[in-house]
């Protein structure tokens, strides 16, 4: 498999955008495999789209550079180009409103939950004339495969909620399929984002981590992805003349070009090579945009962060103390600076600090010459910047810092679960909702893989079960919680799994949440877990606090937020370093859902893309109110009060 590579674009090479033209790298229709593993259906492919609006112009956006893998769902994928390909080219039951999570009709029929705050069995019904780009149906073994790819495999975002699943059933048909949780879920809506054809992954048995570098292999949007060229720079997106549903995509091609710079985004925007601008602000980006005549602008958070996390399976990071000293040696602020290029980089939207940075802590200059590494993606710049910062800090400290580099894929389910790396920088959610607390604090629980079918379908342990298990040991946990217990050097082992009820290092100690097996010092190695912790934090006391959250209506996350926060800080296990935006700049061709651009509806994740698939080119100037499903939620799983805010200039 070809590793990733980041995009660079050079003003020559971006004047040339209009003119690309690569093959496609859909499947083809006629070659389309058979579903198996449930009936057939009948139902005949709906008729291609005729809707002649928009055909053959083209709308160019440029952006950062990006990685060429585009599946959403893996840990550290979050950039808002990703979350834009996989709004615009895969389905979700359930899609973002103005007034929280709204049923994607298109796609769904019916959903029947039996009971709408917290249910425990959710039924399914599918539009007969769903259909993917190569004229396969969509049918519920695609909802099967993402509940087992999901709850199964290591380094994945949002799996918690299919970790919970105790029961897939499909009753024998193509269009239905219920669903049991093993136990109530709040979040349920949550559920069967991004769906992705098992047609074509599973059935040709792709890796889940590496199966989307370079292509998306059918799509069920509006849009599918035509070209990714990793030479040029270059995604591309088609509109999807099998869409089935109401408003097709009104323009005929979506090109998402990398550019370097503000100052090579500027000259591009002014001389109409593109018609917008989505990319991180620098210094002077703001005052660069409003010299253009005619050009709009705004910059908004996204509910992302860069934190530099500890890896609780490393030996290094096993002891409480050794983590305070690291800690105690980093001087965030700076770090933010360089890596952002501001003098004044946005704040975390979640930033709770470690414990041992209260006050004024005195300045580490004499630390035990230990090694650490840090790891980060290769193809994210700003993370490897700020994991090569923080080597240099923690080196002028004493440490023996140093940093690795690696595919995202590789980082996350092989490098932090065996240990080989000590810290990671990287990008996460900034924790709002119960499911994103619970995804990155919770202790997950293993199991087999949810049922294809109801019988024999026993679900993994869930995290409740899991508190519950250590609930006999609580109270030694909850006293190693309040204080930093040093007994990591007694204990350390490589394994990712290396954690047991007696003798922890400190009551964050981790069991294997990246499903390796890892060789131990001998210790019995607990069950092996899967998970999306990417740090290994797991305290019994926070893990019962979320467990309520997630499966009761009237005790919700938010009551409990301020004691989970605090006992994160009191192991010094993430730094947060850096908040995310997004500054998008507009000329005068492009016309959106209306003419000012300070009302356009903003995802948390995709930032302006929502309504992608109703932009134009031309001089008739689009004022329609936004529709329901283009309007996104105050949160993709977080609550209206942690929307982003947006500003016209500064």
């Amino acid at each position: 498999m070809t590793s990733q590579h980041i995009m660079r674009v050079s003003l020559a090479a971006m004047a040339t955008v209009a003119a690309v033209s690569v093959a496609s790298c859909q499947a083809n229709p006629g070659d389309a495999p058979t579903v198996e593993e449930q009936a057939t259906s009948t139902t005949a492919p709906a008729p291609l789209n005729q809707d002649e609006r928009g055909k053959g112009k083209q709308i160019t956006v440029g952006v950062d550079a990006f990685t060429t893998n585009l599946n959403p769902h893996l840990a550290g994928n979050e950039s808002p180009l990703t979350s834009a390909i996989a709004d615009l080219t895969l389905p979700s039951v359930f899609v973002p409103g103005p007034g929280g999570w709204v049923q994607d009709d298109n796609l769904m029929r019916e959903v029947i939950p039996d009971d709408p705050n917290a249910p425990t069995t959710i039924k399914y019904k599918l539009n007969p004339l769903a259909q993917w780009s190569d004229g396969t149906p969509v049918t519920s073994s695609d909802f099967e495969y993402l509940v087992s790819v999901m709850a199964n495999t290591p380094g994945v975002e949002r799996a918690g909620g299919y970790r919970r699943i105790a029961t897939f059933d499909s009753h024998g048909s193509a269009t239905e399929f219920t669903v049991t949780m093993k136990e109530p879920y709040v979040p349920w809506k949550e559920l069967f984002r991004h769906v992705l054809p098992s047609h074509i992954y599973r059935a040709e048995n792709h890796v889940f981590g590496t199966m989307m570098e370079g292509s998306s292999a059918a799509s069920a949007g509006r849009y599918v992805v035509s070209a990714v060229d990793s030479g040029r720079g270059i995604i591309e997106l088609q509109r999807n003349d099998r869409f089935w549903g109401a408003k097709p995509a009104e323009t005929d091609k979506l090109v998402f070009a990398a550019v370097p710079d503000t100052p090579t985004a500027v000259q591009m925007l002014r001389t109409g090579q593109i018609q917008m601008v989505a990319m991180r602000p620098a210094e002077q980006s703001e005052l660069s945009f409003a010299q253009i005549k005619d050009v709009q602008q705004r910059t908004a958070g996204r509910a992302v962060q860069l934190n530099l996390t500890a890896n609780l399976r490393s030996t290094t990071m096993r002891n409480s103390k050794t983590r305070g000293l690291i800690m105690r040696s980093l001087d965030r602020d700076v770090i933010a600076k360089i890596v952002s290029t501001r003098s004044e980089p946005p704040a975390p939207k979640w930033d709770i600090t470690p414990d041992v940075l209260a006050g004024t802590p005195e300045k580490i200059t004499n630390a035990p010459h230990t090694p650490v590494v840090i790891g980060a993606d290769t193809d994210d710049s700003m993370a490897v910047n700020a994991a090569r910062t923080a080597a240099d800090q923690l080196s002028q400290a004493g440490f023996n810092a140093s940093v690795k580099t690696m595919e995202a894929n590789e980082l996350h389910t092989k490098a932090l679960v065996d240990g080989s790396v000590d810290l990671v920088a990287h990008w996460q959610h900034s924790p709002a909702s119960p499911s994103q607390y619970a995804d990155q604090f919770g202790c997950t629980a293993a199991g087999e893989t949810p049922g294809k079918k109801k019988t024999g379908s026993t679900a993994a342990t869930g995290a409740a079960e899991s508190g519950a298990d250590s609930k006999s040991n609580a109270d030694s946990q909850e006293n190693a919680d309040q204080g930093n217990t040093d007994h990591g050097e007694a204990t350390q082992q490589n394994n990712a799994g290396s954690g047991n009820a007696s003798g922890q290092p400190d009551s964050a100690t981790p069991t294997n949440h990246g499903g390796a097996e890892g060789s131990g010092s001998g210790a019995s190695a607990p069950k092996s877990e899967i998970g999306n912790n990417t740090s290994g934090f797991c305290s019994p006391q926070v893990d019962r606090r979320l467990s309520s959250a997630l499966t009761s209506d009237t005790d919700r996350l938010f009551g409990d937020r301020e004691l989970i926060d605090q006992a994160v800080a009191a192991q010094n296990v993430i730094l947060p370093l850096l908040g995310e935006q997004q500054l998008v700049a507009v000329n005068s061709r492009l016309q959106g859902p209306s003419a000012d651009l300070a009302d356009w509806p903003l995802s948390p994740m995709s930032g302006i893309f929502p309504t992608a698939a109703r932009w134009t080119i031309g001089d008739v100037q689009t004022t329609a109110a936004p529709s329901p499903n283009d309007v996104p939620s105050p949160s993709e799983a977080q609550p209206s009060s942690a929307a982003p805010t947006a500003t016209t200039g500064q």
